[in-house]
C-alpha cells in the first residue's frame, strides 16, 4: 500500500518533460553527444585566405561538428519535469494573471457599483431618497451604530467619471490579483479595506467619503507584497499599480494642504495600510496546502 501511494504522488507530482517527449534524449544531436557547428553551419571553414587556403573555424577546430549533452537540457534525461522544477519555472517566467478575465469577485463588484449608480438616479420619489438613505457613507456623528455603511458607501459613487475611473481599476486588478488569490480572498480584502478607509475618515472628518479607492488601495498593496515576497503575479503591473496610487494620494494630501483636496485621502490612506498589513501578512498564494 505504501508503494502504491508513493506512486500515486510522484505520478501527480511529475510532468512529462515537453521537450523531449518523455524519452530523455536531447532533440539537438538526437543523443549522438554532437550536433552540427554552428559558427560555420557545418563547413569546418569560414572562409578562404588570401593564399586560396580555407580558414578553419574556431569553434570547432575544422571537424565541422560540436560537442553537446546527449541527455535532455530540460529533464536532464530523466524524460520528466519534476513538481518542485515546475513551480520554479512558474515562479521565474510565468505569469499567472494578464489574460483580460473579469473573475466572479471583480464581476460582483463592478455590476453592483454600476447598479447602486443608475438607482440612485433613476429611482422615482420618495424610492430614491429612501434608497440614498441606504447608501449614505458612514458618519460618527449621527449614526454611529450603522456601521454597515462603511461598505454602501462604498459601492455609491459621485459621479460617471468617478464611477469609470474605479471600475476600470477592479477590472485590472480582478484579472491581475484574483486569478492569483480567488474570488473569496479577493473580495474580502475589498471589503475590509473599504471598511478600514471608511472608519479612518470617518474618525477624523466625522464621515467617511464615497467611491471604492478604499478597497482598490488595499487591493492593490496586497499584489504589490505578494509580488515582491513571492515574486507572484508580474512585478511590472505590480509595480506600476502600487506607485500610481502611492502618487496620487501624495498629489492628493498636497492638494488638500494647499486648499483644494476634494479627495478622501484618508479613506485612501486607512485601505492602503489594510493592505499592507494584509499582504505582510498573508502566504505564499502560489503554493498549493
Amino acid at each position: 500500500m505504501q508503494n502504491n501511494s508513493e506512486a500515486n504522488i510522484n505520478q501527480h507530482s511529475e510532468k512529462t518533460c515537453p521537450r523531449c517527449s518523455g524519452t530523455g534524449v536531447c532533440i539537438e544531436c538526437q543523443g549522438s553527444g554532437k550536433i552540427t557547428c554552428i559558427s560555420c553551419q557545418g563547413k569546418g571553414s569560414v572562409g578562404v585566405s588570401s593564399q586560396g587556403k580555407p580558414i578553419p573555424c574556431r569553434a570547432c577546430g575544422g571537424k565541422k561538428t560540436a560537442d553537446c549533452s546527449p541527455k535532455c537540457s530540460s529533464c536532464n534525461g530523466t524524460g520528466v519535469i519534476s513538481r518542485a522544477y515546475q513551480e520554479e519555472i512558474s515562479r521565474k517566467y510565468v505569469k499567472v494573471s494578464g489574460q483580460g478575465r473579469i473573475l466572479w469577485a471583480g464581476k460582483a463588484i463592478i455590476i453592483t457599483c454600476i447598479a447602486v449608480f443608475l438607482l440612485q438616479r433613476l429611482l422615482p420619489p420618495p424610492l430614491n431618497l429612501i434608497f440614498n438613505s441606504w447608501m449614505a457613507p458612514y458618519s460618527l456623528r449621527s449614526d454611529p451604530g450603522a456601521v454597515w455603511h462603511l461598505l454602501t458607501g462604498a459601492l455609491a459613487h459621485g459621479g460617471i467619471l468617478h464611477l469609470i475611473c474605479n471600475l476600470y481599476c477592479i477590472f485590472i486588478l480582478t484579472d491581475e490579483l484574483e486569478s492569483l488569490i480567488g474570488g473569496k480572498s479577493f473580495l474580502s480584502i475589498f471589503i475590509l479595506g473599504a471598511a478600514s478607509g471608511g472608519l479612518l475618515s470617518a474618525f477624523f472628518n466625522f464621515r467617511s467619503g464615497i467611491g471604492a479607492s478604499g478597497g482598490i488601495y488595499a487591493l492593490t498593496a496586497v499584489y504589490f507584497l505578494l509580488n515582491r515576497r513571492f515574486n507572484s503575479g508580474s512585478r511590472r503591473a505590480a509595480d506600476g499599480f502600487f506607485f500610481s496610487l502611492v502618487f496620487f494620494l501624495i498629489l492628493g494630501f498636497s492638494m488638500q494642504l494647499a486648499g483644494v483636496g476634494f479627495l478622501d485621502n484618508l479613506g485612501h490612506l486607512g485601505g492602503l495600510c489594510f493592505g499592507l498589513l494584509w499582504g505582510g501578512l498573508a502566504k505564499d498564494p502560489q503554493k498549493k496546502s
